[in-house]
């Protein structure tokens, strides 16, 4: 299969051809259908961050279940899915006592005795968040995907991953923002659109949209934003204190 082989900091991504193992019992290999580029990602390619080489990077895609092991019960060939780069074994203490976000991860990674996932003229390939969607084809963990409807298009849920889910999850989840807030959202890229559509499916009654970009500040309306500052042109922190009469019940920054 065709991957982007990241070689080190400050040099660019080349397109190789790369061997993927078969699936061992619970692993499943999934077909890309599109992936994000992160900025975390980035963060590994400008050397602000540091990883093993060489390497297959890429942490949100959707794809369709090509092929799956002999004890994977979740999915099965023809099922299209996201990734998740929260990956979690389902077995060790953490998760057994509600806490998947903790997994040591052992049961989910490959020993240093078992044939590497990915080779490259002849040398094993560094998964990157045991996922490296930035190739033809994903050789995965069976809880590393998430099977979603057939119409859902797939360019657009590869996004659910990681950006859409960071924002959203954060406003839902760890905010748990009540029917009636008032919220300001800092940045409306990807992930700050998220936390406006979260904000929206709470029940906020404000959400206020925070950017120095037009276009995105109005897609942030269209997507659920109640007011908009270009803090360009506006002090964003008065203007939010003028539209709350005292300042936002919670504040994000994406």
């Amino acid at each position: 299969m065709k991957a982007a082989i990241f070689h080190g900091p400050h040099q660019p991504l080349t397109i190789e051809e790369v061997d993927i193992d078969d699936p061992g019992p619970r692993e499943v290999i999934v077909k890309t259908a599109a992936s994000g580029v992160c900025h975390s990602d980035l963060h590994y390619v400008d050397g602000a961050w540091s990883f093993d080489t060489p390497a297959i990077l890429g942490h949100e895609a959707a794809g369709i279940v090509e092929l799956v092991g002999e004890q994977v019960t979740y999915v099965q060939p023809g099922d299209h899915v996201i990734c998740c780069p929260s990956v979690f074994c389902g077995m060790c203490e953490r998760c057994m006592t509600g806490q998947p976000y903790a997994c040591d991860r052992e049961a989910v990674t490959r020993s240093a005795e078992e044939p590497p996932k990915y080779t490259w003229n002849g040398q094993g390939v560094a998964q990157f968040a045991h996922l490296s969607t930035y190739a033809e084809k994903m050789l995965v963990h069976e809880n590393a995907i998430v099977r979603i409807r057939e119409d859902m298009p797939l360019d657009a849920a590869a996004l659910i991953g990681c950006g859409v889910t960071t924002g959203f999850g954060a406003v839902v989840n760890t905010a748990k923002v009540q029917p009636g807030s008032s919220v300001a959202v800092f940045g409306v890229g990807g992930v700050g659109l998220a936390a406006v559509q979260g904000s929206l499916v709470a029940g906020a009654r404000m959400i206020i949209a925070v950017d120095t970009v037009e276009s995105k500040l109005a897609k942030a309306r269209e997507l659920g934003a109640t007011h908009v500052v270009d803090a360009s042109s506006n002090d964003p922190v008065q203007a939010i204190h003028d539209l709350t009469g005292g300042g936002a019940d919670h504040t994000f920054e994406a």
